[in-house]
C-alpha cells in the first residue's frame, strides 16, 4: 500500500477538525440563543404576570414582605441576644493576662547592720496568668435573668403590635383600592351612557327635533364625566400602588383583587362587641407587661444590697532576671504560682444610689398604673365609639343605595321623557347630576363602613 505524506496527512485532520468545528458552533449558538431567550421569558414573566389575591392572600403576602414587620421581627431577635448576652455573665469568666516590667528603680526596704540598702527585686521581671471567674451568688442577676427574659416577651408582643397595624393598613388600601374601581366602572358607565345620549340629541338636532344648545349642554356634561374618568384612573393607580407599598410588593407588579366589596358582611363584628374586654387589646397586654418589668427591676434594685460571692482560681509564671535576654528564654528562672478561693464583696455604702434608685422606680411604677388605667378607659371609649360609627356607616350604606336607585329611576324617566318630547334637556342633565352625587356619596359610604368595621376590630383586639 502507498503511503500517504505527511503533509498531506496533517491537512487532512485539519479540515476535519476545521468541519466539526463550524458544525458545533452552530449548534452551540443555537443553544446559547435558546438559553438567553429563556431567562428573558422567565424574567419577563416574573414582572408581567398578574397576580390575583384575597384580601386573606394579601395580608398574609403582607406578613411575609412588609418592611416594617421586618424591622419589627429583627427587634425580637436583637432583645432575643441581649437576653443571651446577659446569661453569659453568669458563666465562667476566664481571662489570660501577660506583663514585662522593666523595674528601672528597685524597690529599698530598709538597711542591714551594716548600713547597706535591703532591696527585693530585679532589673527585668514578668508575669504570664490565667484567672478563672465563676459567680456563685448575686441576687440581682438571677432577677435580671428574669427581666431580660420579659423584656423578650415584651418585644414579641411590640412586633405583634406592629402586625396589627400592617393589618390594619393593608385591609384599608386594599378596600380603598375596591371601591375605586367600582367608582371607576360607574363612571365609565356614565360616560357611555352620556355618548350614547348625544348621539341621539345629535340625530334629534338634525332633523329638527332638538336645538343646538340642548346638543351642547350634553357635550359638557361628557367632556365633565370624562375629567372625572380621568381622575378615578388616576386615584385608582395611586391607591393600589399604596396597596402595593403596604404588602411590601414590588410597585410594577400588576396586581388583581378578587374580593368582591358585596361579600362584606357587618353583624357578626358587631355581634362580637358584647364578648370583647380590654385585655384583648395588644396595647393593653404591653402595658402589662411593661409593668411586671418595673416591678422586677425593683426587685433587682433591692438585691443589690446583698452580698456576691465568687470563686475565684489563678494560675501562671513568674520569672525575674538583670537583663531582658532572660525574660525570653523559658528555664528555670520561671517560677510556677496559683492560687484558687472564694471572693466576697459586701456594699456598705454607695452615696445612696440604690435607695435613689428604688424611690425613681416606684414612681416609674406609679406612672405606669395610672397609664393603665387611663388606656383602660380609653379603649371603652373606642370601642363604643367605633361601634356606633360601624351601626350609622351601615345605615347610611342602605340609605345612599336607595337613594343611588331612586336616581338611576329619575334619570330613565328623564330621558325618556326627553326622547318624547315631554321633558327638557336640562331636566335630563340635573337628573344626570343628581344620579352621579348618588353614586359618589353610595361608594363614600360603603369605604367608610368598611373602614369603621376594621376600626370597631383594632378596637375589640380581634384584628
Amino acid at each position: 500500500m502507498q503511503r500517504r505524506p505527511q503533509g498531506c496527512r496533517q491537512q487532512t485532520i485539519y479540515l476535519y477538525y476545521k468541519s466539526m468545528f463550524k458544525q458545533n458552533i452552530g449548534l452551540f449558538v443555537v443553544a446559547l440563543l435558546l438559553c438567553f431567550s429563556n431567562i428573558a421569558k422567565a424574567d419577563d414573566q416574573g414582572v408581567t404576570d398578574s397576580l390575583s389575591f384575597t384580601l386573606e392572600q394579601t395580608i398574609s403576602y403582607a406578613k411575609q414582605h412588609s418592611r416594617e414587620l421586618t424591622v419589627a421581627d429583627l427587634a425580637s431577635q436583637i432583645a432575643r441576644r441581649k437576653t443571651q448576652e446577659y446569661t453569659a455573665q453568669g458563666l465562667p469568666q476566664i481571662n489570660g493576662q501577660i506583663s514585662q516590667d522593666y523595674n528601672y528603680e528597685i524597690a529599698t526596704f530598709g538597711v542591714d547592720e551594716h548600713g547597706n540598702p535591703i532591696q527585693f527585686g530585679r532589673k527585668y521581671s514578668g508575669n504570664s496568668t490565667i484567672r478563672l471567674s465563676q459567680m456563685i451568688f448575686d441576687g440581682s442577676f438571677f432577677v435580671g435573668l428574669r427581666a431580660s427574659k420579659s423584656y423578650q416577651q415584651l418585644a414579641v408582643k411590640q412586633a405583634e403590635q406592629s402586625e396589627i397595624t400592617v393589618k390594619e393598613n393593608v385591609s384599608k388600601a386594599y378596600f380603598l383600592v375596591l371601591v375605586n374601581e367600582e367608582s371607576f366602572q360607574a363612571i365609565k358607565r356614565n360616560y357611555d351612557r352620556l355618548e350614547e345620549l348625544l348621539k341621539e340629541t345629535a340625530k334629534m338636532y338634525e332633523k329638527g327635533f332638538a336645538e343646538k344648545m340642548d346638543v351642547d349642554r350634553i357635550k359638557v356634561q361628557l367632556n365633565n364625566a370624562e375629567v372625572e374618568l380621568n381622575q378615578n384612573r388616576q386615584e385608582t393607580e395611586i391607591s393600589r400602588m399604596m396597596l402595593k407599598f403596604q404588602m411590601g410588593m414590588n410597585l410594577d407588579q400588576p396586581l388583581r383583587l378578587i374580593t368582591r366589596l358585596e361579600d362584606q358582611t357587618y353583624e357578626n363584628v358587631l355581634e362580637e362587641v358584647v364578648h370583647s374586654s380590654v385585655s384583648n387589646r395588644i396595647e393593653y397586654s404591653i402595658l402589662e407587661s411593661q409593668e411586671h418589668l418595673k416591678l422586677l427591676e425593683q426587685h433587682q434594685n433591692s438585691y443589690k444590697y446583698l452580698p456576691t460571692l465568687s470563686l475565684i482560681g489563678t494560675y501562671g509564671y513568674n520569672n525575674f532576671g538583670d537583663d531582658f535576654a532572660s525574660l525570653t528564654t523559658f528555664n528555670t528562672s520561671y517560677f510556677a504560682s496559683g492560687a484558687i478561693g472564694l471572693q466576697l464583696n459586701v456594699p456598705i455604702f454607695d452615696g445612696m444610689l440604690k435607695h435613689r434608685t428604688h424611690q425613681r422606680l416606684k414612681l416609674e411604677q406609679t406612672q405606669l398604673g395610672l397609664q393603665k388605667a387611663n388606656l383602660r378607659d380609653q379603649i371603652q371609649i373606642e370601642m363604643k365609639q367605633s361601634q356606633n360609627t360601624l351601626v350609622t356607616s351601615v345605615r347610611t350604606v342602605s340609605i345612599q343605595k336607595d337613594n343611588m336607585d331612586l336616581a338611576a329611576e329619575v334619570y330613565k324617566h328623564a330621558v325618556a321623557k326627553y326622547q318624547r318630547g315631554l321633558g327638557s334637556n336640562l331636566e335630563v342633565i340635573d337628573a344626570d347630576n343628581a344620579f352621579k352625587t348618588a353614586q359618589n356619596n353610595y361608594y363614600r359610604a360603603i369605604y367608610s363602613a368598611l373602614v369603621a368595621k376594621i376600626e370597631l376590630q383594632k378596637a375589640m383586639g380581634s384584628l
